[in-house]
């Protein structure tokens, strides 16, 4: 429900809305104007109309707009606290005569003198053209509603992204670090004859030293035997069984090792990329 008084000339009318579109005079304690005397205010015109609806919750759930004449003034000046305490939530005040000459330069046509008694007028140019300012209250608000949700899709999307590129970022240093990181000396020592055939008969332990970033030379007899195939295959599923960090390691040393080396047969399925 929409209401919409008018006070003018020291009177007061009402219309009310139920669709939006069709307004229809309102009746304030049975008369189609009330006198609003300088010494009196608006209040007790919207009591009247609180109990016109005859509803428990007074004014809660309507829209009350009051368009005033610029003389009119002060009968508001207790409007906003008669309207709180008739619990209604959604009102405005506006002035009558921007209303006015709007309505005239868009109809082309003015009202009849006195205003209050011009229902036809009222109800298909005024009415209409401040009806349509609710309207485009509405869409103004959807609009900006809509543009800040697209905004904030759109930041979120520019977050996600950046999120992403940094994961990615960071995982690609991590590579970098993991590959730097030189494996154990130890693993080396273990894995590396089970993985290449004759492997001391060409890398020589100071060799190894240097390759592994160490200064301690492994201590390698010679000649150096190479493990059975028993052996191998047993140190194969050891190093399976290592963590994924240190596997990739000795990985990565094998793939830079420059020497000329023969993979085992057993082991061309782990190194095969080697």
């Amino acid at each position: 429900m929409k209401l919409t008084i008018l006070v003018q000339n020291k009177k007061g009318i009402c219309f009310g809305c139920e669709d939006g579109i069709h307004w229809e005079r309102k009746r304030i304690k049975g008369e189609v104007a009330v006198d609003i005397p300088p010494t009196t205010t608006l209040a007790p015109t919207l009591h009247a109309l609180s109990d016109l609806l005859n509803s428990e919750n007074a004014l809660a759930g309507v829209e009350v707009h009051i368009l005033y004449a610029q003389h009119e003034v002060d009968a508001l000046r207790d409007a906003p606290e008669t309207l709180a305490t008739l619990k209604c939530s959604t009102w405005q005040i506006l002035r009558l005569e921007p209303l006015l000459a709007c309505a005239v330069a868009t109809s082309g046509v003015g009202p009849a003198s006195p205003l209050e008694d011009d229902d036809r007028w009222l109800k298909t140019v005024l009415l209409p053209i401040l009806a349509s300012t609710f309207a485009y209250s509405n869409q103004a608000f959807q609009a900006e509603e809509a543009r800040a949700r697209h905004e904030h899709e759109e930041t979120m999307d520019t977050l996600r992204a950046d999120v992403q590129a940094k994961h990615q970022e960071v995982a690609r240093l991590q590579a970098r670090i993991n590959a730097l990181q030189l494996p154990g000396v130890e693993h080396l020592l273990v894995y590396l004859p089970a993985i290449y055939r004759n492997f001391w008969g060409v890398v020589r332990p100071d060799e190894l030293a240097l390759l592994a970033g160490t200064l301690t030379v492994p201590v390698i007899a010679s000649p150096y035997p190479d493990p059975t195939p028993d052996t191998v295959v047993m140190l194969k599923r050891r190093f399976l069984q290592l963590p994924e960090i240190d596997r990739e390691r000795v990985l990565g040393f094998c793939r830079e090792l420059p020497h000329r080396l023969e993979v085992r047969q057993e082991m061309r399925d782990v190194f095969g990329e080697i």
